[in-house]
């Protein structure tokens, strides 16, 4: 299991996440798979956050699950991310069919899970690059 050290909390649990449906993936689990990445992705979304803006101005989007929410705030601090409301809105339909939420279990195709491996991984960039540089920054509470 591969240790990503940082400050950013919300950054290590979507690490933990990323690896944990990359193992899953590995077992051919398709649903569990693209439930931890539709997870991940507000996590790593948060970890943006957590990144760019004082603890502070971030606490009411650390509440909520709202993937569309927070990424309008990333976006006020990063406007040329390259992940799309689509594709959030997209990633939650998957994980509500992976959850099944509507009382009808969907089997996962290999397919769905790999986009949503893909759409996590452009998120977790933003989030690895943003967080490398709140740390030589010194942003993050308690780095002098």
């Amino acid at each position: 299991m591969a240790v990503y050290f940082t400050h950013n909390q919300y950054l290590k649990t979507a690490e933990e996440d990323f690896e944990a449906a990359e193992m899953l993936f590995g077992h051919k689990y398709y649903d569990q798979t693209a439930t931890l990445c539709s997870i991940a992705m507000v996590k790593y979304l948060k970890a943006i956050l957590e990144a760019v803006y004082p603890n502070e101005e971030c606490v009411p989007y650390f509440s909520t699950e709202d993937k569309i929410k927070v990424l309008k705030r990333v976006k006020e601090a990063i406007s040329d991310i390259d992940v799309t409301e689509e594709e959030c809105n997209w990633m939650d339909k998957i994980y509500g069919k992976a959850n099944c939420t509507d009382g009808i279990h969907i089997i996962m195709p290999k397919q769905t899970a790999v986009d949503a491996l893909k759409v996590l991984g452009k998120v977790r960039k933003h989030a690895m690059h943003h967080d490398k540089v709140a740390e030589h920054e010194k942003r993050y509470h308690g780095l002098k």
